[in-house]
């Protein structure tokens, strides 16, 4: 499926309107062909007067809350380790070549995939932007076809892995 149009308000969707669907404002076709030929700035302005406070406002509204949406980068903790666990992580990792890929590989055991992420529905979702916050090395690494990400601190001895809910 191809990616839809962009909503645009204005004369090329007021022009789209009028020739696709002429009868459905009651326009005859001499009219339709009248109001399809008038300039791009006439339509605009009037486009413009019409619109109003009240539309502009929706507009706004819908805005912030398309960016909040976007901003929402919720994020399941898959796993967390430190200590001896985080020690036979990086055993496991060393004999597998001990890349990013190989923690990864390990870590990645203990997802569960839905069942995960109703656990984390349980508790507050971490944010991606917090990951990136966070003075530990962040990693993205794609492990079966999912989308990871490995925070980790050698010094702290520990590590976590993330990814985004499945649904």
């Amino acid at each position: 499926m191809s990616d839809p149009q962009p909503i645009v308000l204005g004369a090329e969707s007021v022009r789209a309107e009028i020739h696709e669907a002429p009868a459905a404002h009651d326009l005859t076709p001499a009219q339709a062909r009248r109001m399809i030929a008038r300039s791009d700035e006439e339509i605009n302005a009037l486009v413009r007067e019409l619109a109003g406070d009240a539309f502009w406002d929706a507009y706004d509204e819908l805005r912030r809350r398309v960016i909040a949406r976007l901003a929402d980068e919720r994020m399941v903790c898959v796993a967390l380790l430190d200590g001896d666990d985080y020690e036979a992580a990086v055993d496991a990792a060393n004999e597998h070549g001990g890349s990013t890929e190989a923690v990864v590989a390990y870590l990645a055991q203990w997802d569960y995939g839905a069942e995960t992420d109703s656990d984390a529905e349980m508790q507050d979702h971490t944010q991606l932007a917090d990951l990136e916050r966070w003075q530990h090395q962040l990693h993205e690494v794609d492990h079966q076809g999912i989308h990871y990400h490995l925070v980790l601190d050698h010094g702290l001895r520990f590590y976590s892995l993330y990814r985004r809910p499945l649904d």
